[in-house]
């Protein structure tokens, strides 16, 4: 099986812009901090390997391999090693995914309606050989964006942020229902609705309000088996922005406190323990990380130009490692040993879209504590960058616009 990570590339700009322009540090905890120094020369134990290289066409988006088939799709066609498999007349396509466990790829189009009628989205099931089952449509509602989808517990789940609701589908269509975290949230694109799934149970972090003044604005749900929100608890955040829940059920969450105006907002990581509660801590953070995950017991958050590593009850002397140079981390790969972070040494936005330049895999070696670097291009600027990794295997791709690249972990 593999995973495939997808880059949003508008929003990664616009999240880290905002990160920016929202986040004002005005004071720092006192904090013992274990630097360590990287040098490009360092190298850790487990080096990567490019296997081979190969081209696919136009504008198409890797999904998935199988069965050494590639699946790709653009925004009008599916394809199974560049043969057309599902195309659509009308609209655009949206989304593409595995449906987990499976070997059918769900895929959603979207066509906007006139008049301020909500757009529509049509939702199709189609089989690798190009079987498809009867579409379904769902509307989306007027000003607001696409919803975000994730699979949990084989329902397909929309997520709105805006409202703060999510709608809940069976696989053909049939609609499981319609659940609000809040009793009274009004509509705002400011809101974000953040879900987390683990050990076969999904969890949702969500906003009261747009109020960024707001002391305690985010809340934990967890989604039982009627699939209604259960309220866990609350969170002394205005923002949320990152959350991973570790193997012990602690949950670590990266946001922004608000420091009286509400246009101040100070970045935080926050602990808090699902089965003991009363041992919740926070640290003020130099700056808003890009990525958050755990580890073998360990929180790590990753910078620009560093990673941090915590104890979850030791919080006030984590381990920096820094990097030799800044960059910006696209997404990460989490193997046993190894950390695999893609990453870009400049990002701009033209009419198009966001280019990426200077593309590098960086190979952070959690037992000895060392990064290397790997050049894969730094002369050409990339709209498509995204990284497929093979489960429980180290072996990899990349996508650079038309051009895969195939590496191989070697120890």
């Amino acid at each position: 099986m593999y995973f495939f990570i997808a880059l949003h590339y508008h929003e990664n700009i616009i999240n880290w812009l905002n990160s920016r322009m929202h986040v004002s540090i005005k004071k720092y905890i006192t904090t013992v901090f274990f630097f360590v120094f990287l040098d490009s020369n360092i190298y850790s134990d487990n080096q990567i390997i490019l296997e081979k290289t190969f081209l696919v066409g136009e504008n198409e988006i890797v999904l998935s391999f199988s069965n050494d088939q590639i699946i790709t799709y653009t925004k009008t066609t599916i394809f199974l090693d560049e043969q057309r498999i599902y195309s659509i007349e009308a609209g655009i396509i949206t989304h593409a995914e595995i449906v987990p466990g499976t070997d059918i790829i769900f895929v959603v189009s979207i066509q906007n309606q006139e008049n301020k009628k909500p757009a529509i989205l049509t939702c199709q099931l189609i089989s690798e050989t190009g079987r498809e089952e009867p579409s379904w449509q769902a509307d989306v509602p007027y000003d607001f964006g696409l919803p975000e989808i994730i699979f949990s517990k084989s329902k397909i789940f929309f997520l709105w942020p805006e409202s703060q609701t999510y709608f809940i589908y069976h696989l053909n269509g049939i609609k499981v229902g319609s659940f609000s975290l809040f009793e009274k949230s009004s509509g705002d694109h400011e809101k974000k609705l953040i879900p987390i799934n683990h050990n076969n149970t999904l969890y949702l972090l969500g906003m009261a309000s747009a109020d960024l003044t707001n002391p305690e604005n985010v809340h934990l749900f967890e989604i039982g088996a009627s699939y209604e929100p259960k309220f866990i608890t609350s969170i002394e955040l205005t923002i949320p922005y990152l959350a991973s829940i570790s193997s012990e059920n602690i949950l670590a969450t990266v946001g922004t406190v608000s420091k009286e105006n509400g246009f101040e907002q100070t970045p935080y990581l926050f602990i808090y323990p699902l089965d003991e509660p009363e041992k919740v801590s926070t640290v003020i953070l130099h700056k808003l990380p890009r990525h958050v995950f755990w580890h073998q017991h360990q929180i790590f958050l990753v910078f620009k130009d560093r990673i941090h590593r915590y104890n979850p009850y030791g919080l006030l002397n984590p381990t920096i490692t820094l990097f030799n140079q800044p960059v910006f981390p696209l997404d990460i790969v989490n193997t046993s040993e190894t950390i695999f972070m893609l990453t870009a040494g400049k990002i701009t936005a033209e009419r198009t879209g966001a280019r990426f330049s200077s593309v590098s895999i960086l190979i952070y070696d959690i037992v000895n504590n060392v990064v290397s670097n790997q050049a894969v291009s730094s002369n050409q600027a990339y709209s498509k960058v995204h990284m497929l990794h093979l489960d429980n295997s180290p072996s990899f791709y990349l996508q650079l616009d038309k051009n895969i690249y195939h590496y191989q972990l070697e120890h």
